[in-house]
């Protein structure tokens, strides 16, 4: 985006079941804050900017955000299964597959002050 940089937070959740006993969940509501704060987010200043904006919104409201704070959800099972020994000192945010089907994922889920940031 031109003018600043921005993060993500989950506002809103739903579990969606669970998978081997841990909870996996959607997020479904989310806020768009800059991180610099002399930015506005409901007033950008550039038109690209409105526009980039309107697309990360419109990718929020329609995407289907997987996750779960004790559960690998971007790596299949095997996989999971053979770097067992590697990934069992580490935590999970250093251990889960940035890229998806074409897809940047959003990495690592931290609670934050009440909120579940996400983090690029």
């Amino acid at each position: 985006m031109p003018a600043a940089e921005y993060l993500i937070v989950i506002t809103g959740r739903t579990l969606k079941g669970h998978l081997l006993g841990h909870p996996i969940y959607r997020a479904v509501d989310f806020d768009i804050l800059p991180l610099d704060p002399g930015v506005s987010v409901s007033k950008p200043s550039h038109p690209v900017e409105i526009h980039l904006l309107a697309l990360v919104r419109s990718h929020l409201s329609s995407g289907h955000f997987l996750y779960s704070y004790e559960f690998d959800v971007t790596r299949r099972l095997q996989a999971q299964y053979v770097a067992r020994e590697n990934d069992e000192s580490k935590p999970m945010w250093e251990t889960v597959r940035i890229a998806l089907s074409g897809r940047r994922l959003l990495s690592h889920v931290q609670r934050s002050g009440g909120r579940e940031v996400l983090l690029e």
